[in-house]
C-alpha cells in the first residue's frame, strides 16, 4: 500500500539476505505486476539469446529497472553474472544491498517460467 495514496498495489516481493558492512541483513524490494512483463521481455531479449555470448577482451552488459530494484546481466569474456540491486535502501542513486551471482545463470529459464505464471 502506497501510505501517502493509500492505493494498494499487486507485487512481486524480492527477499534478500546479504552482508551490508559486517552484518548481515534482510532487505526486501517489490517488483508491480505491472512490471513484470518488462522483466520478462528483458529476459527473454537481452538473458537468453545471450548466455552462449563469448567475447573476447570484452564485456556486455543488460539492465532491466523497476521503481524498486535494478537486475544487470553481464557478459565479460567467457564469464556470465546476474547483479541485482534494491533501489529503496540509501540515498538517491545509491544501492544500499547488493547481491550478484555465477552459479545461477543456468537457472534463468526457471525464473522466466514462474514470472510467465505470475503474469
Amino acid at each position: 500500500m502506497d501510505l501517502k495514496s493509500k492505493e494498494t498495489r499487486d507485487a512481486l516481493q524480492l527477499d534478500m539476505h546479504t552482508k551490508s558492512g559486517a552484518n548481515w541483513v534482510d532487505a526486501e524490494a517489490w517488483v508491480g505486476l505491472d512490471e513484470v512483463a518488462g522483466l520478462i521481455d528483458f529476459v527473454e531479449s537481452y538473458v537468453i539469446p545471450n548466455l552462449d555470448l563469448d567475447l573476447r577482451k570484452k564485456s556486455k552488459e543488460f539492465i532491466f529497472e523497476s521503481k524498486e530494484m535494478k537486475l544487470s546481466f553481464m557478459v565479460h569474456e567467457r564469464q556470465r553474472r546476474i547483479s541485482i540491486w534494491l533501489n529503496n535502501y540509501g540515498k538517491e542513486g545509491d544501492s544500499k544491498y547488493y547481491f550478484w551471482t555465477e552459479s545461477q545463470i543456468n537457472n534463468i529459464t526457471y525464473l522466466l517460467n514462474v514470472l510467465k505464471r505470475i503474469k
